[in-house]
């Protein structure tokens, strides 16, 4: 896989990403995922069905909705895979696009952190192991 850039998508909150380039087998496994969590899916949560480190003030009203919403607005040809590396306020996050930024190839072996704060089957990952 490779990386192609920074991520231009800057929410309000001013999370800064690396751009994924995605390719037919990403997709596939992105389908393979949705098709696998269907069954346990609800048209609306609520943040007791998020993980929380905070007792639920770290469950944004939009992380909620987005959650909801994403086979919709976020999978297939509008999936925009990426690695959240921060946040920043959005001038800072503008003078990094401007900035040149070399695309560079990785492993699939990829090792994810804290995953289970967006997924709101967190409770339950033992199956999904």
């Amino acid at each position: 896989m490779s990386a192609r850039g920074p991520n231009k998508h800057m929410p309000p909150i001013g999370l800064a990403g690396i751009v994924v380039e995605p390719t037919p087998d990403l997709l596939r496994l992105q389908q393979k995922i949705i098709d696998a969590v269907i069954p346990f899916t609800v048209k609306r949560g609520t943040p007791a069905a998020f993980m929380s480190t905070e007792n639920g003030r770290d469950i944004q009203k939009a992380l909620i909705l987005y959650v909801a919403n994403f086979v919709r607005i976020g999978s297939g040809e509008k999936f925009n895979p990426h690695v959240t590396i921060g946040v920043a306020t959005i001038p800072y996050l503008k003078k990094m696009l401007a900035e040149p930024f070399e695309a560079f190839t990785f492993s699939r072996e990829l090792r994810f952190t804290n995953l289970a704060l967006l997924v709101p089957l967190a409770r339950n990952w033992r199956l999904w192991r």
